[in-house]
């Protein structure tokens, strides 16, 4: 066994794999979404490195990741939804709530990195910091499917 079959259906039926459709409604709702939540989250970003009281700051940079998070999270379990399959699939409310919280946490520390001094270090680290969890939605969905 190779280490690509570990990852990757090999010498399927290819007219198996080709029974599903995405649902064009929600894929479009679903990037509607993330560019909301982008520019919303990169507009509180502005508004919190233009405060002046840390409060004031620690709150907006907690919005904005409240709206970056959440749309990530919505972003892909809508995108999860558009796609049909030939079998039934469902999600456990618990575990896609839990899902959610990678994206929070990550948009928090990104969006305090975003709001530094050196905008152009700022700019990089975040997204560095953003990507990694920003899968963690569709990651939790497929690990409990897999148990």
């Amino acid at each position: 066994m190779s280490i690509f079959e570990l990852f990757f259906i090999m010498g399927a039926d290819p007219s198996v794999l080709v029974l599903s459709r995405y649902d064009p409604k929600l894929v479009l709702l679903s990037l509607a979404i993330a560019v909301f939540a982008a520019g919303m989250a990169l507009q509180l970003a502005g508004e919190a490195r233009d405060s002046s009281q840390p409060l004031a700051r620690q709150i907006t940079i907690f919005t904005g990741s409240l709206a970056l998070g959440g749309g990530i999270w919505a972003m892909h379990f809508l995108g999860m939804l558009a796609f049909e399959l030939c079998a039934a699939v469902r999600f456990e409310l618990g575990m896609t709530l839990l899902s959610m919280l990678p994206s929070l946490a990550a948009s928090w520390v990104a969006l305090n990195l975003l709001r530094g001094v050196n905008r152009a270090c700022g700019s990089c680290a975040s997204g560095v910091c953003w990507s990694v969890p920003e899968s963690a939605p569709c990651i939790t969905a497929a690990w409990r499917r897999c148990r």
